[in-house]
């Protein structure tokens, strides 16, 4: 059984990629500079993978991740900051990912 502190990172970590990763999709999508649908690819690809591993180590942990998010969740940028705000209280947890 997960503890609360790795229950409540990896759901958080878990939201905070989906935003990150939706707002990729967004300026792919949306976006006429083709700097800014480079970015957003990037961020597509890099928490597509970040996502994937966490998914990996929490599987193993037998800690439940999240599928998608809330449409509060993807309507505001400020509960992006608000996740990764919370995070701060539990970022001196020893998690395996390098």
């Amino acid at each position: 059984m997960p503890n609360a502190q790795d229950l409540a990172f990896v759901q958080l970590a878990t939201a905070s990629g989906l935003a990150e990763f939706t707002e990729g999709q967004i300026a792919i999508s949306k976006s006429l500079n083709p700097a800014v649908r480079d970015f957003g690819q990037q961020m597509v690809t890099d928490h597509t993978a970040a996502g994937n591993q966490l998914s990996a180590i929490a599987a193993q942990e037998q800690i439940p991740v999240l599928t998608g998010l809330e449409p509060p969740e993807l309507s505001s940028r400020s509960n992006s900051s608000a996740i990764r705000n919370s995070l701060e209280p539990i970022s001196t947890c020893k998690w395996p990912i390098t």
